[in-house]
């Protein structure tokens, strides 16, 4: 079994129309790419086989701003000069591939299109083979020679796919500002038009974020994704609280099922970069994070499996049929402001109620029910911001404090994990012992805070 890993070259400029096309530099952009993309690359081990580039200049200045953000790699020195990668023609590097006869058992060809695309479609037919600027294709190929890839038809498997776009937020948030914005979307229109058309946004962003949450590279996928499937429930929860809607209970199940996947891979996140920002933990530091890492990874695999299974591509088909529907439509339009004003207080009227009883002894359990009244009622209240603009600047930090001590509840239920699970030499259990009475101490100091703020009805 071969290895093949297939780089294009990050985007080039054509500002100078005067140079020759092998000597056209990156861009602004590429140089952006290749510092987002490089360290998906290496985790990916793309570089651990023999490298092979092509000798135009993008593609030696893709590999320099690789090596750049890679020092460790010497990249840029290891990688062998192939002016047959400098080609249009997957046929042409194909029988380079064979003359050339590599006996190493991973390749990486860093190259152009179309080449390298029509390569992957003749090695890997069944798989989907588009390759943008500073895209990577790993394919397994059932052969036992460099030389045997030519007389190869069928039977190459694409295993793994990463673009720049899918490995750093920052970029896609980029690419995607370009679209139509969502305020302008919904100028003018009326309250029932306006949450079909917010519904509908959010739907597009949830599933063009999935490939950046299965890549895994920047946490801040999985954040969007699990902030728009939360948003996309909760408006569809708050309509659902003021008219009936056919197929709408069924289909919010579904949705949150579908958020509730993402659950314990954000708390994992979140810890982590807590953990990472403790400097006393000298002894306990290294074996928690890397705990925490394991089981974050765990909780990725098993969401990327859910992503790719054929349910979830189903309950998310019958979400936008829902929402896209003409019955949605006119279920909606029934919808008027006193309806939501009326479930509105009738739910503030209950978070007050929660709030009265607490004590700074109550159970953890409580102060999760009263989180979660203040989310109802902070959805409700989205539905018409304009009017209660005020509102929800004052629920704000309520949601906040409420969401810290929620974190916090996890925090030390991870921490019980860890301990349960990992062997600790003593200074290590020490120091456990003391930080965790210290988010003991912190839990219980929001305690007395949530206690401590006024009813939300004036």
């Amino acid at each position: 079994m071969k290895h093949l890993f297939l780089l294009r070259h990050a985007k080039s400029s054509w500002e100078d129309p005067t140079l020759a096309d092998n000597e056209r530099p990156l861009s602004p952009l590429g140089e952006t790419q290749a510092a987002a993309i490089a360290a998906g690359l290496q985790h990916r081990s793309v570089f651990a086989g023999t490298v092979y580039a092509s000798p135009a200049v993008r593609t030696q200045q893709t590999l320099a701003e690789l090596s750049r953000a890679l020092p460790g790699l010497a990249l840029k020195s290891r990688a062998h000069n192939a002016p047959a990668l400098y080609n249009v023609e997957a046929n042409a590097i194909m029988r380079w591939l064979v003359h050339e006869n590599p006996s190493a058992e991973r390749i990486t060809l860093v190259g152009h299109n179309p080449a390298l695309e029509q390569l992957a479609q003749q090695l890997a037919p069944k798989a989907t083979t588009k390759l943008p600027t500073l895209g990577m294709l790993h394919l397994t190929l059932p052969i036992e020679r460099w030389e045997e890839v030519e007389t190869l038809k069928t039977g190459g498997e694409l295993i793994d796919r990463l673009t720049p776009l899918d490995a750093s937020y920052a970029l896609f948030k980029r690419k995607r500002s370009s679209s139509p914005k969502l305020k302008k979307a919904l100028k003018n229109k009326s309250l029932p038009k306006r949450l079909q058309t917010i519904l509908q946004h959010r739907y597009s962003l949830v599933r063009s974020l999935e490939p950046g949450v299965i890549a895994g590279e920047d946490p801040e996928f999985l954040h969007q994704y699990r902030v728009n499937l939360r948003r996309s429930r909760a408006v569809a929860e708050a309509v659902r609280a003021v008219i009936k809607v056919p197929k709408l209970k069924k289909a919010l199940k579904r949705i949150k099922k579908r958020a509730q996947a993402t659950s314990e891979l954000r708390d994992l996140d979140v810890f982590l970069l807590e953990v990472s920002d403790t400097p006393d933990l000298p002894n306990l530091g290294v074996p928690l994070r890397q705990w925490l890492r394991d089981a974050a990874h765990q909780r990725h695999q098993t969401l990327c499996e859910e992503l790719a299974n054929e349910a979830y591509q189903d309950d998310m088909q019958r979400w936008q049929t829902l929402i896209d529907s003409k019955a949605f439509a006119r279920a909606l339009a029934t919808l008027t402001p006193k309806q939501i004003e009326r479930v509105l207080k009738a739910r503030i009227a209950q978070h007050d109620a929660l709030l009265a009883e607490l004590t700074p002894d109550s159970p953890s359990e409580a102060l999760h029910e009263l989180r979660k009244s203040v989310k109802r009622i902070r959805y409700l209240a989205e539905l018409m911001p304009e009017q209660h603009s005020g509102f929800l600047k004052r629920l704000k930090p309520r949601q906040t404090l409420l969401g810290n001590f929620q974190d916090r509840t996890v925090q030390l239920a991870w921490l019980d994990a860890f301990a349960r699970e990992t062997p600790l030499p003593d200074t290590a259990k020490a120091e456990l012992h003391t930080w965790r009475q210290t988010l003991i101490g912190r839990q219980q100091h929001q305690r007395e805070q949530v206690c401590q703020l006024a009813p939300l009805a004036p």
